[in-house]
């Protein structure tokens, strides 16, 4: 695929396209809409690309710098909460565009549950926990060992789930976790 590099001398032109046909793609100034790159020219030494609306399916000319790639916003690993559910789920796979909703779709885990589940990315926010806080009366001497409670509760629930599913990125989590855990004043 590719750019079309030929001028009307049928010169051969070398030019790496930012885009290629098939990707997703924003319009500066169309905020509110979706398009795909349908194909993509080169003129005088400027690339254009003619995309396609996925909303209206109407197509337009526009130069490279009127574009901006769309991205899926969460990565496999993150944790995220969907809404209309109350759990919390892992993203597993990274997220592929579908065109029947015009979003990005990923297969999620509940971390209660181990069930599998597809989400849509306008549905799904990152999911923070709350930090604890030191109390009014500033005993710092509860709150950290509050805070050391908190986080071998945590590195228990990363070396849970390497020894379940055998991900690395989980037992990198609890040795983070173990360091920052040494850190923490008695």
């Amino acid at each position: 695929m590719g750019c079309d590099k030929t001028l009307s001398t049928e010169r051969v032109i070398l030019v790496n396209p930012k885009f290629e046909p098939g990707d997703i793609v924003k319009r500066t100034g169309y905020e509110d809409d979706i398009y795909m790159v349908e194909h993509c020219l080169d003129y005088n030494f400027r690339i254009h690309y003619r995309i396609m609306s996925l909303k209206t399916q109407q197509r337009a000319l526009c130069a490279e710098n009127e574009l901006q790639e769309l991205k899926p916003e969460f990565k496999p690993g993150d944790y995220v909460t969907v809404e209309n559910y109350k759990d919390v789920y892992k993203v597993v796979e990274p997220g592929e565009f579908d065109f029947a909703v015009n979003d990005y779709m990923y297969w999620l885990i509940n971390l209660r549950t181990y069930k599998f589940m597809f989400g849509a990315e306008e549905d799904m926010t990152y999911f923070f926990p709350r930090k604890p806080r030191p109390s009014r009366h500033h005993d710092k001497c509860k709150y950290y060992k509050y805070l050391k409670e908190q986080t071998r509760i945590r590195i228990d629930e990363k070396l849970d789930l390497y020894n379940k599913f055998g991900d690395q990125r989980f037992l990198n989590k609890a040795k983070r976790l173990g360091r920052f855990l040494i850190k923490i004043p008695d």
